[in-house]
C-alpha cells in the first residue's frame, strides 16, 4: 500500500499538549448498498427485519476493528407485487375513419401482457455513501441514529468492522427491528392466477428504509427475494411471502357480445370470479382487477347490474383499479360476477384493452 502523507498547519496560541483529530474524504473511494432479511414468524404475527449494508471501499488504506456509520437516502425502485397501471381505451380521428367502413364495431387488441414473474426484483444501490471513522471513541453497544428524518439518516454499525482495501463488499448489520404484522393474501387474476400471501407492516424505525433486495423467511424456511422501493418513516409495507396454493382463484370470460343500441355500438362483457380457501384456517383476501378508463367524449364505460359492489380504494391504486376484499372461512368458496358495457359512437374504432 502506498504511503500516505497528511500535512496540517497549526497556529498555536498558548503553550500545552493537545490532542488533534484529522478527517479526510476520499471522494468516491467508498460505497454502500442496502439489503434486508426478513423472518416472517410461523403464526404470521410478527416478521423481524435485518437492515443489512454492503460494504465496499478503495482508499487504498484497510478499515482495520473501525467504528462506522452509513449515511441513507431515499432513491426510487420498482416492486414486485401485483401493481395494475391505468388502461385507456379512446376513439380514432372522425378524419381517419373511411366512409365505406360498415362493421358495426371494429376493437383493436393490445399486445397480451406477461404474467407476475415471482422472482422479478431488481434492488437499487446506493452508491458514494458517506462513512465516518471513529477510532477513539468506543462503539456503541446497539444500533444508534442520529439525524434521522423522513429523508435520510446515519445509522451507527453496532460492531466494529473490518473492510479491507479492493476487497468484495462485506455485509454488515446495520440494524434489527421487530414489527407487527397483518396477513392478507392478494390477487390478481387478469395477470396471472397466482395467490400471493403477504405480510403488511409500518415502519415504526426511526429512519426510512431504503430501497434494496429483501431476502423472505417464514420461521427458519427460505422462500425467496424480493425487492424493497423505499419506505419512510410511519409508512405502511408489503412483503410477499410467496404463492399460497391453499388459496385458489379462477376468472373466466363467460360472455362477450358486440351488438348496436340505439345507434351506438356496444360490447358487452360478463366475467365470472370463483375463489376457494382449501386452508385449515380463515383468510382474508383481495382481489384486484381492473376497468378501462375512457379518454374520449362519447365512449363510456359502466357495470352491469349484476357485478358485485367494490371494496373501497386503497391510496395508490391506478384509475380504474377496483378491488373485492373477502373473508373465507375453512373450506369456503365464494363465486360473483363482474359486467362491463362499453359503448362508442357508431363505426368508429376504439384503440385500447376492452376484454
Amino acid at each position: 500500500v502506498p504511503a500516505k502523507f497528511v500535512t496540517v498547519d497549526l497556529t498555536i496560541e498558548r503553550e500545552g499538549e493537545l490532542d488533534l483529530a484529522v478527517e479526510y474524504l476520499v471522494p468516491g473511494a467508498a460505497s454502500w448498498q442496502p439489503s434486508y432479511a426478513a423472518h416472517l414468524t410461523p403464526d404470521g404475527a410478527h416478521v423481524t427485519l435485518d437492515v443489512l449494508a454492503a460494504v465496499q471501499q478503495n482508499t487504498l488504506e484497510d478499515w482495520t476493528d473501525v467504528h462506522m456509520s452509513v449515511s441513507t437516502v431515499m432513491p426510487t425502485t420498482s416492486l414486485t407485487l401485483p401493481h395494475l397501471a391505468e388502461r385507456t381505451i379512446e376513439l380514432e380521428p372522425v378524419e381517419e375513419i373511411a366512409m365505406s367502413r360498415v362493421t358495426p364495431m371494429a376493437v383493436r387488441a393490445a399486445p397480451a401482457r406477461a404474467g407476475i414473474d415471482q422472482n422479478d426484483g431488481v434492488g437499487a444501490s446506493v452508491g458514494g455513501g458517506r462513512f465516518v471513522r471513529r477510532e477513539t471513541q468506543p462503539v456503541a453497544q446497539r444500533q444508534g441514529v442520529v439525524q434521522a428524518n423522513l429523508l435520510s439518516a446515519r445509522l451507527e454499525i453496532p460492531t466494529t468492522v473490518t473492510v479491507r482495501a479492493g476487497a468484495p463488499a462485506r455485509r454488515v448489520l446495520a440494524a434489527r427491528a421487530t414489527l407487527d404484522t397483518t396477513l392478507e393474501h392478494l390477487t390478481a387474476p387478469r395477470e396471472s392466477n397466482a395467490v400471493f400471501l403477504v405480510a403488511r407492516a409500518r415502519n415504526a424505525q426511526r429512519f426510512p428504509l431504503l430501497p434494496g433486495n429483501v431476502a423472505l423467511f417464514i420461521g427458519g424456511d427460505y422462500v425467496g427475494t424480493t425487492a424493497l422501493a423505499g419506505v419512510p418513516v410511519e409508512e405502511e409495507f408489503s412483503l410477499p411471502f410467496g404463492v399460497d396454493s391453499g388459496v385458489t382463484i379462477d376468472r373466466t370470460l363467460a360472455d362477450r357480445r358486440v351488438t348496436r343500441v340505439n345507434g351506438r355500438d356496444e360490447v358487452s362483457l360478463r366475467y365470472d370470479y370463483r375463489l376457494s380457501n382449501h386452508r385449515e384456517r380463515a383468510v382474508d383476501v383481495v382481489v384486484l382487477d381492473h376497468l378501462p378508463v375512457s379518454r374520449s367524449q362519447g365512449l363510456t364505460v359502466q357495470t352491469t347490474p349484476n357485478t358485485r359492489a367494490f371494496s373501497p380504494r386503497r391510496e395508490g391504486d391506478e384509475p380504474g383499479v377496483i378491488r373485492w376484499n373477502h373473508h373465507l372461512t375453512t373450506g369456503e368458496s365464494e363465486r360473483w360476477a363482474l359486467g362491463v358495457v362499453v359503448r362508442s359512437p357508431p363505426r368508429r374504432t376504439v384503440n385500447g384493452e376492452i376484454d
